[in-house]
């Protein structure tokens, strides 16, 4: 079912988290079951492999069992890896259970877009190279763990409004009792809405005396954008049951404030309106909560949405501007500031618009030795500027353990425990994001380095070669290749053991990397094999063969690489594009070059082997004579 065997030192330890992750495995095939088994008990132990034989039986363990992940393979009897992928993704218990597709066969464009139409997070063809497969996986548990996580998040805050909205309708029920029940503001006006009473109460908030109000219209003390809104309300006094009720801003002695008022009409004897009576109170710090309520929650939706962003990001420098956009238009922080660790020091990454010189950025308080601290701890905190200060106020967050997030302002007490919880928030996903990116770097230069030499593998070769072949072509430039062996590298092994052997391969990779330019490739290309790619070589190809041997040879004279003499054979082509060869000529040409040079040097060897046996000497070593 899957590719050739790879070692387990290359399997990529992926998941953090210590809890068993599921993973169920649907199809028909016992064989490809036990394989797959096998498999993730070697490359991902902390997951528990689950399976079923039928897509039946798969939905039903699926819905029993609900897995973290699913492995559905499509060519099933009866029930198709299609329906069985359309009957999950369509069931509320299952339907977020990312689903990867396997299949040998239908690996064409049609397939694949009918399986992502039906809900497959994922498709792979078969044979599956392990390290891919373990890789797609744990993006799939990242990918339902961050939304597992979302979703409680967005159920947390459901709860928290119903709480909110339940205690606001019982503050309300209790406020409309208790102004059923005051007299504190109370007025009456005429139709044309002049003040026929004014309590002294009324007189008080408003700053005015009675004489003042008395035959005064009231709707000027009313804020201009609400007048229309009262004047609307007040239509329902003149139809049963003659009472409306009202919230609008008046301008008080003290500002603007929120007042409620239930204005009850007076009628004669024919039935007749012709006064009103309306008892008000306060309710600025109900209409506050309320406002600050639904912009919360707004918030805290608008992350969510970032956090969806952060997902989508490829690299950290995207991940930080992301953070800083979000703080800026999402949590209106106009001045922050975001930092990485970098050994015992953090670094600046980003910065909003409003701190983007560094005249300003050094006006901030200085608070590394603080934003250090945070960063060790964890813990939140509030900043207080001192007086001469330009920022008075501010707020110090860590991105769990990767930096610190700074936001000032020049206000004193600007930022609330409501700020810092919903920035804590966007740094959480900040750091998951972050951390997302780092693994797969990490996936990444696994995937394509030899683990003992740090040298570039043969997968990394057969990708490469590709591009530059066809940027060679696209400008018309050479590519040089080097073909390096290691001289009676497996004598060494014999008889100083693999240990040595290995430090010999560290070595001498570190050595070629050294002799090339970093747009130069150094590839392990065998068990003792380099291959040196030369992109467009600005030297002769034998120059830079000569400067290998040459430092090999400093090397020895220090024995820098082993206590006893290393020797390299190296083989040199070159190929243009154009020519009548191909690439694979080339490097046939470079290796029969190599094999010459071992051949000549081993020749060398048996006659002065023999003249030593000749001489009486029969038993010098063979390393010796290198």
């Amino acid at each position: 079912m899957y590719a050739a065997k790879h070692e387990k030192q290359y399997a990529p330890r992926i998941l953090e988290s210590e809890e068993m992750k599921k993973l169920l495995v649907i199809d028909d095939q016992q064989d490809n079951l036990i394989s797959t088994d096998a498999l993730f008990k070697a490359f991902m132990p902390e997951c528990t492999v689950i399976t079923a034989q039928s897509g039946a039986a798969g939905i039903s363990t699926a819905q029993a069992e609900l897995p973290d992940t699913i492995l559905l393979d499509i060519i099933m009897p009866e029930i198709d890896g299609y329906e069985v992928c359309a009957k999950l993704k369509h069931d509320n218990r299952t339907k977020h259970i990312p689903i990867i597709m396997l299949t040998a066969i239908k690996t064409d464009i049609e397939s694949r877009v009918r399986g992502l139409k039906l809900g497959a997070d994922a498709f792979l063809a078969k044979p599956i190279d392990p390290i891919e497969l373990s890789a797609q996986v744990n993006a799939m548990l990242r990918i339902k763990t961050a939304e597992d996580k979302l979703r409680a998040e967005k159920a947390n805050l459901e709860k928290l409004v119903s709480i909110r909205t339940a205690k606001l309708k019982e503050s309300e029920k209790k406020y409309r009792l208790l102004v059923d029940n005051q007299t504190d503001l109370t007025v009456k006006v005429d139709l044309e809405g002049r003040f026929l009473f004014v309590s002294p109460s009324y007189c008080k908030i408003f700053g005015k005396t009675e004489k003042e109000l008395l035959n005064n219209k009231f709707m000027p003390l009313i804020y201009e954008e609400d007048q229309e809104h009262t004047m609307k309300s007040m239509e329902a006094l003149y139809q049963p049951p003659y009472t409306c009720h009202v919230e609008q801003r008046v301008k008080t002695m003290n500002g603007l404030r929120w007042f409620g008022w239930t204005d009850t009409a007076i009628l004669n004897d024919q039935g007749e309106v012709v006064e009103i009576i309306g008892l008000g109170r306060d309710i600025t710090e109900r209409k506050q909560a309320e406002m600050a309520l639904c912009d919360s929650k707004q918030k805290i939706e608008r992350l969510h949405g970032i956090a969806h962003e952060l997902e989508e990001c490829t690299s950290e420098m995207e991940v930080y501007r992301t953070t800083i956009k979000a703080a800026d238009s999402v949590l209106h922080f106009s001045l922050a500031s975001l930092s990485i660790a970098e050994g015992e020091s953090l670094v600046g990454k980003a910065f909003s618009s409003d701190m983007a010189s560094d005249s300003q950025r050094e006006s901030c308080p200085d608070t590394e030795k603080m934003a250090l601290e945070i960063y060790r701890t964890g813990i939140s905190t509030f900043l207080v500027g001192a007086n001469q200060a330009q920022f008075q106020s501010g707020i110090i967050a860590a991105i769990k353990d990767i930096g610190v997030f700074r936001v000032c302002s020049a206000e004193k007490a600007a930022f609330s425990q409501e700020d810092m919880r919903l920035l804590e928030l966007l740094l959480d996903h900040t750091g998951e994001a972050v951390k997302r990116i780092r693994i797969w770097k990490k996936l990444e230069e696994q995937a394509i380095h030899d683990p003992l030499t740090n040298a570039y593998n043969r997968r990394y070769f057969n990708h490469i070669i590709e591009q530059e072949s066809s940027r060679a072509s696209r400008y018309d430039h050479q590519i040089g290749f080097l073909m390096v062996d290691i001289d009676q590298f497996k004598q060494i092994n014999d008889l100083y053991g693999h240990q040595i052997g290995d430090q010999v391969l560290q070595q001498v990779a570190d050595l070629l990397i050294r002799q090339v330019r970093d747009t130069d490739i150094v590839v392990r290309y065998g068990g003792d094999e380099f291959l040196l790619v030369l992109i467009e070589p600005d030297k002769e190809i034998s120059m830079v063969k000569q400067r290998i041997m040459t430092a090999v040879d400093e090397l020895n004279q220090t024995k820098s690489i082993a206590s006893f003499p290393v020797t390299l054979s190296i083989g040199v082509a070159h190929w243009e594009p154009g020519s009548n060869r191909s690439l694979e000529d080339a490097l046939v040409e470079a290796d029969n070059e190599m094999y010459e040079s071992k051949k000549s040097k081993k020749s060398k060897k048996s006659k002065k082997s023999k003249k030593s046996k000749k001489n009486g000497n029969p038993n010098i070593p063979i390393l010796g004579s290198f």
